[in-house]
């Protein structure tokens, strides 16, 4: 009986690793082309949007532009029907300091408006980018 403990105790690890290996991993709803992290916003505070939504239900998301201080900008991106999208989004005033987050959010209520109370408690995905103005 002592003998056979091992072999059971190994028999139990392999089954917990081969069952952790075989399960579903999360993946990222949202890819991003554009913009890459660090991106330049210049005085024309317009952004290029590009990437994918994907998931079941993620027809569109909201995103939303800040700068630590105040809120530049926000709206909704909706994906073509091959999940795909490619929007310019221009910031509502230039930003009070150098980095700008833009952030990503699901419509938690479902009701195809954006409500920051609601909709912003469930970050999807952060770039950050920064503004770099002419001189």
């Amino acid at each position: 009986m002592k003998k056979l403990i091992p072999v059971l105790v190994l028999l139990l690890l392999s089954l917990i690793w081969l069952t952790s290996c075989s399960k579903e991993q999360h993946h990222d709803p949202i890819i991003l082309d554009t913009p890459e992290q660090s991106s330049i916003v210049t005085e024309d505070l317009t952004i290029q949007l590009k990437g994918r939504l994907l998931g079941e239900g993620m027809d569109y998301v909201f995103y939303q532009l800040e700068d630590g201080h105040s809120f530049l900008g926000s709206g909704r991106i909706d994906r073509d029907q091959d999940g795909e999208f490619d929007i310019q989004i221009k910031l509502d005033k230039p930003p009070d300091h150098q980095y700008i987050g833009l952030y990503f959010y699901p419509d938690e209520n479902k009701d195809g408006e954006f409500d920051p109370p609601i909709d912003t408690l469930r970050e999807l995905k952060k770039v950050d980018l920064q503004y770099q103005p002419s001189n």
